[in-house]
């Protein structure tokens, strides 16, 4: 099972919130029974501080989308990843 993936890089401050003309996604799931909450800080072993930007329950775990500075946007399990608040 592959728990890592990269699937953006950049600056999330600076992400755009839609085209004009285009409409913008503006509802959201809510996020439970999920440990990690968007806006959360996290911390990881190997990619350091980042923010999450999104959480959703995959069975028994957690896939926790989180942004790294200097490493982009990262996809993991919460159960296998050591993913811990900050």
């Amino acid at each position: 099972m592959k728990t890592e993936t990269t699937t953006w890089s950049g600056n999330p401050a600076r992400w755009d919130t839609g085209t004009p003309g285009k409409p913008v996604e503006t509802t959201r799931t809510a996020n439970v029974g999920t440990t990690f909450k968007p806006g959360d800080r996290v911390v990881h072993a190997k990619f350091g501080p980042g923010l999450v930007l999104r959480s959703m329950k995959q069975r028994d775990d957690e896939e926790v989308e989180v942004f790294f500075e200097g490493h982009g946007g990262k996809r993991l399990s919460a159960a296998l990843s050591g993913l811990k608040k900050s």
